[in-house]
Order: C-alpha cells, then structure tokens, then sequence
C-alpha cells in the first residue's frame, strides 16, 4: 500500500510531505518520496510501474514505484485534491480547484472537462461504465467545516452529461467506486459480450502489458483468468498447446470461450 502524509518537526525546521509505502499488513515501511511541497494524492499504474502524485509547486509528477527517475509532467501550480489513472484508455485525471483535466500519462494533450468557479475534490473514474465521479464545494458559511455543503456528481469521461446524484452536508473530501464482477456464468450468458477484433485484442493484451506468446496464455489459463484467456482467443492465438509444466491442464479451443462458466471446472481439477 501507498500513501501520502506530513512531518512537522518542531521550528523552525521545514516540514516535509512524504510518500510511503509498506506490505498490506504495515509491516516494512519505506519513504519513497520526500518534499517540502504539499502532496496531495497519490495513484498507482502497476501495470506500467509507475506511481503518479499531485505537488503544490511542481505539479503533476511521477516516479517508479520504488521512488526513482521523477519526472514532472503537468507544471502547474496551486491546490490539486486529486489524481486517477486510466491505464487501458493511456490518461491521467486531476482536480485542479475548480476544474476537472486529464491529460496523456505522459502529460502531453491536457484538456479540461469540468469548470466550475467553487472546488472539486475527490475524483473516481468508472472505466467500464464511461463515467467519472467527483465531490464538488455547493455553498460556504464563515468557512466553517460543519456548514459546507457538498453535490456527488458524475458525468461522462468527456465532462459531458453532467448529473448531480447526492447533496451532502459537512465535508465530503473524497469518493470511490465499488465495481460489480459479474461471474463467469453471467458472462458466458450475456448478450453485452463484446467480441473484439484480432488486432483490437493483441492491443489489448500490449496495453496490460501481457506477451502474446503461447507460454503467457498457459500461465493465465492455469491461474484461470479468463478475461486474458478470452483475449488470446479473440487474438487469434494458437491455444491448442501442450502446457509447461508437469500437470495436466486442458487448453480450451475458439469454441470453449462460449462456454466460460465451464472453464474454472477444467482448469481446476
């Protein structure tokens, strides 16, 4: 786990903002990242092995996952609440006061989404629903905590379509999202299915970072992901191998991906 926090030693020692991270558990804390700089949120790409944060000086930045090779990405300055990632879709999201921007993760191609003259803070993208959720600031008396009032909104990952869904009184700083899993029985009766193209699947499998080779689809066929299986088949990949290793493991052909909710039993005898 990954996380941002403030050390304020007694003055007039400078106070420094930190990233951490430890094991699930707590055990083994590092420091990653140290600044005088206020940080505000951190994000992961686990994939690309990167981690992205928000400064008030230097902007948008990011670092590899054990706090090395920094680059600054965005330069912009002032209060930024928060940052999320679309891996898959290769963009970056932010709260920048009264805006929502996104940007490549490069940081090139910034476009703002969302304008509002008040404060938007915490940000949460629903990739496969197209959707992204934020908390914005509606009214403020004597800037007092207890008296803000704050609008849950969700619009399109564009900025259109904007749609107030709560009104909350007090402070609401942050959001996130708990996504359904449909089982596989689900899936392999659905008639959303979406059958990608070859192409489409092997750009697929390169975003998540997955080698379209034989040995890559038994490792996930015998960890039963079948979502990656799916994508080797629709790929186009020759899945009628023998497997690496000493145990018997049935790979299915272009047929048995119709039949999903059977898979888990092969794969698992």
């Amino acid at each position: 786990m990954y996380w941002t926090d403030e050390q304020r030693p007694v003055a007039p020692t400078y106070a420094t903002h930190n990233i951490r991270r430890a094991n699930l558990d707590g055990s083994n804390i590092e420091t990653l990242i140290m600044a005088r700089e206020d940080i505000f949120d951190v994000a992961l790409d686990l994939v690309g092995g990167k981690m992205y944060w928000m400064g008030f000086d230097n902007g948008i930045q990011r670092a590899s996952l054990d706090g090395s090779n920094i680059e600054t990405l965005v330069p912009i300055q002032g209060n930024m609440y928060s940052i999320a990632l679309d891996v898959v879709g290769g963009k970056m999201y932010w709260t920048h006061t009264g805006h929502i921007q996104r940007a490549n993760l490069d940081g090139s191609h910034v476009e703002t989404l969302v304008h509002i003259q008040g404060t938007i803070s915490g940000l949460a993208l629903d990739m496969v629903g197209d959707k992204m959720y934020w908390v914005e600031i509606v009214s403020r008396a004597l800037a007092n905590a207890s008296s803000l009032k704050w609008d849950i909104k969700r619009a399109n990952m564009d900025g259109s379509n904007i749609e107030t869904l709560l009104t909350r009184d007090g402070r609401v700083p942050s959001i996130a999202l708990g996504s359904y899993e449909p089982t596989s029985y689900e899936l392999a009766n659905s008639e959303q299915i979406q059958t990608r193209s070859r192409q489409e699947a092997r750009s697929e499998l390169g975003e998540r970072g997955i080698p379209y080779s034989q040995r890559s689809f038994v490792t996930y066929a015998q960890n039963g992901d079948l979502d990656v299986v799916r994508l080797f088949i629709e790929a186009g990949l020759d899945v009628n191998v023998q497997p690496y290793s000493a145990s018997s493991v049935y790979i299915p052909t272009q047929e048995d991906v119709k039949e999903l909710d059977d898979l888990k039993a092969v794969w698992f005898p």
